[in-house]
């Protein structure tokens, strides 16, 4: 490399550091003040109180990392709640919501970074991970919570899979996260026809390393399904409920954004998802006249996993508990939207390119500028919302509440409710509320 090309790769790197350093602050902070109602810092979600704080201090630390819940390991979800082991109770809304938004954004820092493999412009990038952080389909139930943090760390896991590896920190890197991913959601190893593909054609070594860590984070998970108890579903399974929760939440959510997506359910029903899938295969049909070569495959695969990564965990949890009706635009679910609508916009961009705003032919611009006015636009005006935290309870009140149940029989045990109620709540001991 010439002396002037590393200057200007070294440029690069500073200008990303300091973008990226803003993004980490600011991403965590919208995150924390998305939520309408009882703020998220003094909230806690569901399984964030039952379980995995409640194993991080019940259980040694490796027993809190190993268990497993509904048949498989979630060892991202139980690292981050470990701390709390060491934390007073006081502190457990703060920092489970802290926790969550920040994790969140240090796992699009590593899309921005692997998404560069293939896209040399920066506002591809930034679109992609500013829709990963405040994507209108995390706010109903996985913002600021331990518990989904399965959902972007499984987006991540894609990214970890396409990308390409240039250094050998950058194989260590995509290797962890691939193994992160499959051993937090095992929904990932869906991803090994791909990883295994890629290996074969590019032969690169960093392809052969995340191809070998999604087989054996594979195996680990499929001998923890298969020595556990196994988990009912919820509800039975439809193909209608399937097809019309992907046209007529995902995509109308995507498309029209929250401020509209169930009025227009509610007015139209059926027909409105009809048109929702005419405007994704016009959309498929645009991009791929416009697609490079280079990267064609990545955007079809990125489509392709969209669709099997929302059916799949919504069929083996049962459909008919988040199913659409005439009558009920139905939010139970939405953790599943997540991935599916991220990944339609990952393979937009990659589809696109690089359009470059001073060069590029004026289709390409034209398209580019649509994409980013829609993505932001749908962020826009989801941003902000009630979810199942906002209507509390409020961690403080139920640890004021707790105290004083305490001081009258200081040898009994509380049990503070936790969101969403009234079916969540957290058992604890008198003797551990001081701590």
């Amino acid at each position: 490399m010439s002396e002037a090309a590393d200057t200007t790769t070294r440029s690069s790197w500073r200008v990303d550091g300091v973008i990226l350093t803003v993004f980490v602050v600011v991403a965590t902070a919208g995150q924390l003040v998305r939520q309408r109602g009882a703020p998220s810092w003094d909230t806690v979600w569901a399984e964030d109180g039952t379980l995995y704080t409640a194993q991080a201090r019940g259980k040694s630390i490796v027993d809190a990392l190993t268990t497993e819940y509904r048949s498989y390991l979630q060892v991202l979800c139980r690292l981050v709640a470990l701390p709390t082991r060491w934390l007073p109770l006081s502190a457990d809304a703060k920092y489970l919501a802290l926790s969550a938004a920040l994790t969140t954004s240090l796992l699009a820092v590593f899309v921005y970074w692997a998404a560069g493999t293939h896209l040399a412009t920066r506002w591809p990038r930034l679109l992609l991970i500013i829709a990963m952080v405040w994507a209108p389909t995390m706010l109903w139930e996985s913002n600021t919570n331990v518990a989904n943090l399965i959902w972007p760390v499984l987006f991540a896991g894609f990214w970890a899979v396409v990308a390409t590896s240039r250094r050998r920190i950058h194989t260590v890197a995509r290797t962890a996260v691939v193994l992160l991913a499959v051993l937090t959601n095992a929904l990932a190893l869906a991803y090994l026809p791909l990883a295994a593909y890629l290996a074969y054609r590019r032969r690169d070594r960093g392809d052969r390393s995340v191809t070998l860590a999604l087989v054996v984070g594979g195996l680990v998970q499929i001998i923890v399904a298969t020595t556990s108890t196994s988990t009912p579903k919820d509800s039975s399974d439809a193909v209608k409920d399937v097809v019309g929760l992907y046209l007529g939440r995902v995509l109308n959510r995507l498309f029209f954004s929250d401020e509209y997506a169930e009025r227009l359910w509610r007015h139209f029903g059926w027909w409105w998802a009809a048109l929702c899938l005419v405007v994704l295969l016009a959309v498929i049909v645009w991009f791929a006249r416009l697609a490079p070569r280079s990267n064609g495959f990545l955007a079809a695969s990125a489509l392709a996993y969209s669709v099997v990564l929302f059916a799949a965990p919504l069929w083996l949890r049962g459909t008919k508990s988040a199913a659409l009706t005439a009558d009920v635009f139905n939010l139970n679910g939405t953790r599943f939207d997540t991935v599916a609508a991220l990944l339609l916009i990952s393979a937009a961009v990659l589809a696109l390119g690089d359009v470059r705003w001073s060069s590029d032919d004026r289709t390409r611009q034209v398209t580019a500028a649509i994409l980013v006015v829609q993505v932001l636009a749908v962020v826009a005006l989801g941003f902000r919302g009630v979810n199942g935290r906002s209507d509390g309870p409020r961690w403080s009140e139920q640890l004021a509440a707790a105290h004083q149940t305490c001081d009258a029989n200081p040898n009994g045990s509380v049990a503070l409710e936790i969101s969403p109620p009234p079916d969540w709540s957290v058992g604890v001991p008198c003797t551990d509320l001081g701590r």
